[in-house]
């Protein structure tokens, strides 16, 4: 009802006067001026302050924290909104309090300057109301707001599932990861000035959660599921989490400090560095991958452009790919290369080789740092669907990217790449001068 009294009235001012004004003179002018506007604004007022305190509370109501004012989509929105409203209140106080006096004055008589900007201000408000509701407009479009949001993913974190779906980190939250031994710890965690919350949840090599015992250490826990803590703590750069297996303990440390804001900085960071690795001539990856037994596999890849790869592992199998055909060894395979089709006679390109923005789903620059005489940008992607979480070690000079950690349930991974656009001959083995 505010709204339709205040702005409502402002549209029906300009459709019903306007025409008057533009062919009535100074006189029309003056006649709106002294009756209409100053009994227009004893119900604008009202209506206006009705408005302003029902918008605040609804705003506290539907963000759940301040800093989702700016961190999510609907936040910014409805500070749009607010700019709008407050430029509106703006014009209104100016040419009620300031200009329309002048302009009724007649000594001194009222300057032709302030007669412009009186009626320029009348007929900006309801051009300027026009973008109030098409904001309102908008913010009803939003399935929920960041509050409820909130609320969806508490009720969906108490209810019992199998298998348990991960949450989306909200705008303001990261989403990290690490192993501690068989079982993997990820955590989603916001700041809201000096306090850190959030939610802590161990899953096994399974996807499923965790029979494991576990703590987070320092902070004051609940309850938010099954192998679910939602903890909150004093701030801090880390956070420590504990956790139990059969005859042993681990500890692991997740970041907690993001640059938040920069998450389209991130992305682009992201998708550069893509296009940099995906136009190299040659590299070489270092991976090590475990689940969390024993020493884990080691292997190492060569990539040379356009079409070739070869790898070799710490357990003595090799392989060479071109193309569509692929060329196998390995103790107990029998004597020689055994060659065949390569992934189902899909032909292998070095130019979807590296593939990390399909799994950032949400992102986050965790910061950048000099390393050794470099600038290197530390990316955290998480992808809730596979799931996987992983950190990314970007070289801001060249945008290539020089260490991946990725974390699945089942499969804890460390990749370094190097060597990049060195000299590197991939041939298939019958070509090779050696015969290897």
């Amino acid at each position: 009802m505010g709204g339709a009294l205040w702005l409502g009235g402002m549209a029906f001012i300009a459709a019903v006067w306007g025409p008057s004004l533009r062919r009535g003179g100074d006189g029309a002018r003056r006649a709106v001026a002294r009756h209409v506007l100053p009994a227009f604004g004893r119900v604008a007022l009202p209506a206006f302050v009705l408005v302003a305190g029902t918008g605040l509370v609804s705003l506290v109501l539907q963000l759940g924290s301040p800093s989702a004012l700016w961190t999510t989509d609907y936040g910014r929105l409805l500070g749009l909104k607010i700019v709008v409203v407050g430029l509106i209140a703006l014009a209104s106080a100016v040419h009620a309090l300031r200009l329309r006096p002048r302009l009724l004055a007649v000594h001194p008589p009222p300057r032709e300057r302030d007669v412009r900007r009186h009626w320029r201000l009348v007929r900006f408000e309801p051009a300027m109301a026009l973008g109030v509701v098409a904001a309102v407009a908008l913010l009803v479009a939003f399935p929920l707001s960041p509050s409820q949001l909130g609320e969806a993913r508490d009720a969906q974190a108490a209810s019992p599932c199998d298998p348990c779906p991960l949450p989306r980190p909200a705008a303001d939250q990261l989403a990290v990861a690490a192993d501690a031994g068989m079982q993997l710890v990820g955590a989603w965690s916001s700041r809201d000035g000096g306090r850190l919350s959030g939610e802590v949840r161990v899953l096994g090599p399974d996807g499923k959660p965790s029979q494991a015992p576990f703590r987070v250490l320092g902070a004051r826990t609940e309850p938010c599921g099954p192998a679910c803590l939602r903890f909150s703590m004093r701030a801090t750069d880390a956070l420590a989490v504990a956790v139990d297996e059969p005859g042993r303990s681990h500890r692991v440390e997740l970041p907690t400090r993001w640059e938040q804001g920069a998450d389209a900085r991130a992305r682009r960071m992201l998708e550069r560095a893509q296009r940099a690795m995906r136009a190299l001539d040659t590299a070489v990856e270092r991976e090590s991958a475990s689940s969390g037994i024993g020493p884990g596999a080691r292997t190492t890849y060569r990539i040379q452009a356009p079409d070739r790869m070869a790898w070799s592992t710490d357990r003595g199998i090799e392989t060479v790919v071109i193309g569509d055909r692929q060329w196998r060894r390995a103790p107990g395979l029998g004597p020689g290369w055994q060659e065949g089709s390569y992934g189902g006679g899909l032909a292998f390109r070095t130019r979807t080789w590296f593939r990390w923005t399909p799994f950032a789903r949400s992102i986050r620059l965790l910061g950048v740092e000099r390393v050794d005489g470099r600038r290197l940008a530390r990316l955290a992607l998480f992808d809730e669907g596979t799931p996987v979480w992983m950190r990314i070690d970007v070289d801001l000079e060249t945008y290539r990217v020089l260490r991946v950690r990725s974390l699945t349930p089942s499969t804890f991974t460390t990749t370094t790449l190097s060597d990049f656009d060195e000299p590197l001959d991939i041939v298939a083995p019958e070509e090779a001068p050696d015969g290897r």
